[in-house]
């Protein structure tokens, strides 16, 4: 990128494979991640203080993914339409517009409305920057671009809670709304002044395909459906078996009580990221079908492993493998998905993925509910490992997706 006389940058394109605008997405994307974090732990202690009843508690803590999931495909359409660069610009504020509502917010109601603005604004900005860290990568270094990418979002999942829930001890239960607010701001106008305009080229008049075309044509390739329905599965593991499941199998069957539980998980989260820059290196190395196949069976495996353990060294052990295991079954179908993307609608396959994962986070703990409540824990494990065993094996039906020089 370079700068007129004013300061203002040109419009210049980078060149695939240029790791400038990565490294700032994966940047801007911290803050918006630490953002929300910041926020998850307080909203339902939030909505009491506004004198929001149980259910209505629980329609505010879910608003805010609910609107991500119902605006995925359509933020990554609109980035094919105005560009990446926009749409993540636009992200940012209305996400941190979201917030304010939220920190201003004098009733039940007006809470319940910022977090649908900040899931809207967050979708937006999420398609658009998974977007643009695709295109920007290029082939060759994308699956190591997405493993940072993904690393960096598992930290600031991880980080947020924690300093949130204290900054709401010491400064009150406004106070994370506030910071979250200011983050987004910051994002925007960090993006505003250093992210490329060549990548709001994406989507010109005479290039982009029709929405219903591109989705025809992704949703009837193979490669992709299986690539989707592995990334979809992923993310029910994760959020019906180690947020969900995982927690009710330790306190019933352990009596672990919550510090232990947060370890337990932070087990899986922790070495997971470690593991991710490696498994990126290896998926560009290698191909992404193999890491694929036997990341999803291993995750199996390890949850068939978790159904049997009788001691306490035991789940944290499988927890250690589960992380392990997870990285290579959750990075490889998102490289394939990335390398089938279509250059002339690529928002329309990232919205597809995008909603793939909320619609799996989603599913997953509802699913997990029902199953333990009428089968257990113990079978509860066995019924998921079922799935990713299934996924595994429909991978090793699809070709390699890896572009070769």
């Amino acid at each position: 990128m370079t700068r007129t006389r004013g300061g203002s940058p040109q419009a210049t394109k980078e060149r695939p494979g240029s790791l400038g605008p990565v490294r700032l997405l994966i940047g801007t994307t911290f803050l918006m991640v630490v953002g929300y974090g910041l926020t998850a732990p307080v909203i339902p202690l939030y909505a009491s203080h506004l004198g929001f009843a149980a259910a209505q508690i629980g329609l505010v803590v879910a608003a805010y993914g609910f609107a991500r999931l119902s605006f995925d495909l359509v933020g990554g359409v609109m980035g094919d339409r105005f560009g990446v660069r926009r749409m993540v610009i636009g992200g940012c504020l209305i996400a941190s517009c979201g917030a304010f509502i939220s920190a201003t917010s004098v009733s039940g109601t007006g809470l319940l409305a910022g977090q649908v603005v900040a899931g809207v604004g967050s979708s937006i900005y999420n398609a658009a920057a998974l977007t643009a860290v695709i295109l920007a990568a290029g082939p060759q270094t994308r699956a190591r671009a997405l493993g940072a990418y993904h690393t960096v979002m598992i930290m600031a999942y991880s980080a947020g809670p924690i300093f949130g829930g204290l900054i709401a001890d010491a400064l009150g239960l406004k106070a994370p709304f506030f910071l979250f607010s200011v983050l987004g701001a910051a994002a925007a106008v960090t993006l505003l002044r250093v992210m490329p305009l060549g990548l709001s080229r994406l989507g010109e008049a005479g290039e982009r395909l029709p929405i219903s075309l591109a989705l025809r044509q992704l949703l009837s390739s193979f490669p992709f459906v299986v690539a989707l329905l592995v990334v979809t599965t992923g993310y029910m593991v994760r959020a019906g078996i180690r947020d969900t499941t995982v927690p009710i199998f330790a306190a019933g069957e352990f009596g672990m009580g919550a510090s232990m539980i947060g370890l337990l998980s932070g087990v899986a989260v922790l070495i997971n990221a470690l593991l991710l820059p490696h498994v990126g290196r290896v998926l560009d190395r290698r191909g992404r079908r193999p890491a694929t196949v036997w990341g999803c069976a291993g995750t199996g495996a390890t949850l068939v492993m978790l159904a049997g353990v009788r001691a306490v060294w035991q789940i944290f052990a499988v927890m250690f493998l589960l992380g392990i295991a997870s990285a290579y079954a959750g990075l490889g179908p998102v490289a394939s998905l990335a390398d089938l993307m279509d250059d002339k609608s690529p928002g329309a396959s990232v919205g597809l993925q995008r909603m793939g994962i909320d619609l799996g986070m989603v599913v997953g703990p509802a699913v997990a509910g029902v199953s333990v409540q009428h089968l257990g824990s113990r079978s509860t494990f066995v019924v998921f490992a079922g799935l990713m065993f299934a996924v595994s094996a429909l991978s090793a039906l699809a070709p390699e997706t890896i572009p070769r020089g």
